[in-house]
């Protein structure tokens, strides 16, 4: 029985909560200067994709927008909370967002007495990631691996909150005498997961004022992140800025639609670097690809009997080839070497052709790389045939719902989550359509190519005819010539 994140009722109100003030924001700016940092430079205000952070001066490439120095950073407990610790170093590391979570939860025990109260009251009381909706949002994430991601993080907030902060020792203490329960570290995954960031191969680490900053690709951010030796995070510019120009920086500069989604919860309107994972389950999808595309394998076409239509030599070549594989990723501009690999393999004549190949590495002559182009094409619509269609109504429903969030510039979480689960699905099915239109242009490539190879071939051979004839008649003229001068 599959338990999601819903079950454990960490889903929003139907109204939603308010962001964080902007004169709290501005409380917190100035703590951060009081500390030693600098967030004059900077103030907060709507975006369209809600708060964000604005330049209040001229700011030239090079120059510090923010810098927040250590003792603002929440990193990891303190020396003198031995308790917090322990809880700190039991949590795994696939679950960092749980570390940073308790530290969270531990400063707000605190109250007004918290290092970082002016922090912790910009806080919202809720976050957009799938975590937190509703149950009707999480049933329209019909994508096998969010949803494997989504059930063991909600799985680990359960099991963590029962067997280590209920009537826990170390709890009590770590949080003043009070009650953490499950909503409450779902809260604080998900305002960790959606707001740290790590730095040179550091942890990770809240880092106030910065973490208010709105995402862009690399290449279209505004700033960029730096750490410095005395362990201050700086935001600084990587081209000019006007007073008033938004402050943002890349949160990661290829991540695909489900980090976004999962961990900060928002689904990019592009992001080339999405793509679409599908189970390789031990060879079916490659046997199931086969035979979407007509083509039949060398096992069958010389009379075996297996079940996966392939010759010895060719699971020889795929173990060899791909030893370890999973799944493969399908992007907009085809499937990942991997796949591709398999597909040469799969349709290679024989073990000379796929040596000539390296092993499915490099393409096959036209005729087999048109093939093995086909099957690619039958993984991708295999994956495509997973995702519903939306109806008519949802797809203008969709379309309202994002017109309005843009404009009002509210996160999308008054109907917990639906918009955003249908942006995401939308998204996946963009990126199998795109990679289908692009295996069709690259078979036309390279169909087309071995057609002017063909017509190259037959001109050389009359060519070389003509050019025979011709040397006969030379050949036979010097014949006579010779005659007569002997």
């Amino acid at each position: 029985m599959l338990l999601l994140a819903a079950s454990y009722g960490y889903h929003v109100s139907p109204r939603m909560s308010a962001p964080p003030a902007t004169d709290a924001v501005t409380q917190l700016c100035e703590w951060v200067e009081a500390q030693g940092g600098s967030a004059a430079k900077v103030v907060a205000g709507p975006t369209p994709y809600g708060l964000g952070l604005h330049a209040t001066t001229n700011l030239q490439r090079g120059d510090v927008a923010v810098s927040v120095p250590s003792s603002c950073l929440l990193a990891a407990p303190a020396d003198d909370e031995q308790a917090l610790g322990r809880l700190h170093d039991s949590v795994p590391d696939d679950f960092w967002a749980a570390r940073l979570g308790l530290l969270l939860l531990a400063e707000r025990a605190k109250g007004e007495s918290s290092r970082v109260a002016e922090y912790l009251r910009t806080l919202p009381a809720t976050y957009t990631v799938p975590l937190m909706w509703s149950p009707e949002a999480v049933k329209l994430l019909q994508y096998p691996t969010a949803q494997r991601r989504l059930v063991k993080s909600a799985k680990f907030v359960s099991t963590f909150s029962t067997e280590r902060l209920l009537d826990s020792a170390d709890a009590m203490e770590a949080f003043g005498g009070l009650t953490v329960g499950a909503d409450a570290l779902g809260w604080a995954v998900a305002a960790s997961s959606s707001r740290a960031f790590a730095l040179g191969g550091r942890d990770r680490v809240l880092c106030p004022v910065i973490d208010i900053g709105n995402h862009a690709p690399k290449g279209e951010a505004s700033c960029e992140l730096r750490g410095t030796r005395g362990g201050a995070v700086e935001l600084v510019a990587t081209r000019d800025l006007a007073a008033g120009d938004e402050v943002s920086y890349c949160y990661g500069a290829r991540l695909s639609n489900d980090d976004f989604l999962l961990d900060y919860g928002f689904v990019p309107a592009s992001n080339a670097h999405d793509d679409v994972q599908l189970a390789w389950a031990a060879g079916g999808l490659l046997a199931s690809a086969c035979d979407v595309a007509g083509i039949e394998g060398q096992g069958r076409a010389h009379g075996g009997a297996s079940a996966d239509g392939l010759a010895d030599w060719q699971r020889a070549a795929l173990r060899a080839a791909l030893p370890a594989i999973e799944s493969v990723r399908i992007r907009r501009s085809g499937v990942d070497d991997d796949a591709m690999s398999a597909c040469r393999i799969a349709v290679a004549s024989d073990a000379t052709a796929l040596r000539k190949c390296d092993g499915g590495r490099r393409a096959l002559p036209p005729a087999g790389e048109a093939k093995a182009l086909r099957v690619a094409s039958a993984m991708v619509a295999i994956a495509l045939s997973g995702f519903p269609e939306p109806t008519e109504e949802e797809e203008q429903q969709q379309g309202q719902e994002e017109e309005e969030s843009s404009a009002s510039g509210a996160a999308p979480l008054a109907d917990g989550g639906v918009a955003l689960a249908r942006q995401f699905m939308a998204g996946k099915r963009a990126v199998c359509t795109s990679s289908l239109a692009a295996l069709a242009d690259r078979i036309k490539a390279v169909q087309s190519g071995r057609a002017r190879a063909e017509v190259r071939g037959g001109a050389a051979a009359k060519q070389g005819a003509g050019v025979r004839k011709r040397s006969a008649k030379r050949g036979g003229a010097a014949k006579k010539a010779a005659a007569g001068f002997g």
